[in-house]
């Protein structure tokens, strides 16, 4: 798999301070959805698209790369937990809803996909008590909860 085609749009960044358990302290994280990329494949459907997340948790930076179908199937976790996550839900449902049914890469639709996945994830860390839902989604140890 080789990355073909990354675009990169500007977006905003929201933050959220977190009450460590442990400590009483604060965490501040910080996340934002900046950009999205091509990514093609030798598997049959050819290329599929792949979601920048980056989250400053204090001073450290993580960055990652997930597909739709990863926040997808985060999502069903936290469908269980529902009442808590009541926005974060509505935000993945009207996401869902507009969705192509099939393999989209035309640029304007991953542009308004990518600014849906990241108001999906803003509802999930305010919806949050601790960022252990977010730490986990993104493949993080996380200390602050």
């Amino acid at each position: 798999m080789t990355q073909d085609d990354e675009r990169l749009n500007r977006r905003e960044s929201f933050s959220k301070a977190f009450r460590c358990r442990k400590c009483g302290g604060n965490t501040q994280v910080l996340l934002m959805l900046p950009s999205y990329r091509i990514v093609k494949s030798k598997l049959p459907y050819g290329a599929h698209a792949e979601y920048h997340v980056v989250v400053t948790v204090e001073q450290e930076t993580f960055e990652v790369w997930r597909r739709y179908s990863e926040f997808k199937k985060f999502v069903q976790g936290v469908a269980s937990e529902e009442p808590k996550y009541r926005n974060c839900i509505c935000s993945w449902e009207v996401l869902d809803n507009g969705r192509k049914w099939y393999r989209c890469l035309d640029t304007n639709y991953l542009d308004m996909k990518c600014i849906m996945l990241q108001r999906f994830l803003k509802n999930l860390v305010y919806e949050s008590g601790d960022p252990a839902a977010l730490c986990h989604f993104l493949g993080l140890t996380c200390s602050a909860s």
